[in-house]
């Protein structure tokens, strides 16, 4: 596996839209605090895997609300490419444990706005006639 820093942007971008009133994937008001869960375990990731500092010292992660692209709001597909990038780019150890928490959170608020995902059955049925 490879790893590389994730940049801000990313984090941004995920949390924005997860703390968005409607979703309430992610508290408002708590988007630097998981973002900073998540910084950390990237460089973690990268300095355990790589056995070499990542590029800052120290971890810092300064929220900014946005959405880069017009089409994440609207497509939760979007939403789940950039939950998979940024999981990818982590360990999934124990030491990494609340990133993924956060993920998983963000990835479930993403697939029930999926088109169709809460018309679907919970479940299914056998059949039982012939």
């Amino acid at each position: 596996m490879s790893v590389m820093i994730v940049e801000d942007i990313n984090y941004d971008t995920l949390l924005s839209w997860a703390s968005d009133p409607k979703r309430k994937a992610i508290k408002e008001g708590s988007q630097g605090l998981c973002g900073n869960v998540l910084k950390i375990a990237n460089h973690n990731t990268y300095d355990n895997r790589y056995d070499e500092p990542a590029r800052e010292s120290v971890v810092i992660y300064k929220f900014t609300k946005r959405l880069i692209c017009n089409s994440c709001d609207n497509h939760p597909v979007m939403i789940l490419k950039l939950c998979d990038f940024v999981e990818y780019q982590i360990d999934s150890g124990i030491e990494c444990l609340e990133a993924v928490k956060i993920i998983r959170r963000i990835r479930s608020a993403a697939i029930r706005e999926l088109p169709g995902y809460n018309e679907a059955k919970w479940g299914l049925e056998l059949l039982t006639t012939f």
